[in-house]
Parts: structure tokens; sequence; C-alpha cells
């Protein structure tokens, strides 16, 4: 049995197309996400800060990514929703194995004392 399918061809600009989606249109709404955050939140109270940013964030991105890539593709991708729901996928696997690495670096290094305060520059003096 031989697949009839066409394959379509794919130039340059599908591919720009889907890299701009893929990394543009996460990098504004994560932007916009945390700027909503910091107006939202306290930003003295780190936790609550970070937790609503993750909140908007995270299922914002997500969706966006998976739209922008589901525009660019459903014209010359047949079953573009499940790629983009395949990437999608890829992401939140990421998401958390780097998540997961952070904790697990952030615990070794506090275990050790050797946190940096979020910077590699020397605490300043209150003096």
């Amino acid at each position: 049995m031989t697949d009839t399918t066409e394959r379509a061809q794919v130039g340059w600009g599908l591919w720009l197309r889907w890299v701009l989606a893929t990394s543009v249109v996460p990098a504004v709404v994560l932007t916009a996400s945390w700027g909503t955050a910091r107006v939202i939140a306290d930003e003295d109270n780190f936790i609550v800060f970070a937790a609503i940013g993750f909140l908007l964030s995270v299922p914002l991105v997500l969706a966006s990514t998976f739209f922008a890539q589901w525009l660019v593709l459903e014209r010359h991708v047949s079953r573009a929703g499940w790629w983009a729901l395949a990437s999608t996928v890829g992401n939140v696997v990421a998401g958390a194995l780097l998540f997961a690495l952070g904790a697990a670096v952030a615990s070794a290094r506090l275990k050790t004392g050797t946190e940096s305060h979020g910077s590699s520059l020397p605490p300043r003096s209150h003096g």
C-alpha cells in the first residue's frame, strides 16, 4: 500500500512564521503576564508576586503558543492542531524538568550555604 498524500513544499517564510509564533508570541505574553503580576502584587512579598506571575503566565503562554502555531500551520500542515498540541505538551514537559532542576540546584545551594541572593554580586551593606 502506498501513501498518496502529497507533501507540501515548505518555504523559508513558513519556517520563519513558525519560529516567530513559537518564540516571540510567548515572550510577549510572558512579559505582559509578569507585568500584570507586578501591578497586582506587592513586589516586597515575593511569594505572592511569584505565585500570581506563575498562575497568569503558564496558561496564557501555553494557550497563546498553541494558537499562534496553529494559525501559522493550519493552511500548510494536515492536523495542525495535533502538531501544536504536541508542541505544547513538549513545552509543559520541558518546563517541569527545568523547574525540577532549578529546585534541586536551589535546594543543594541552600544546604551548603552558597545561595547567591539572586545575584553574583555580594550583598549591599546598609551602613
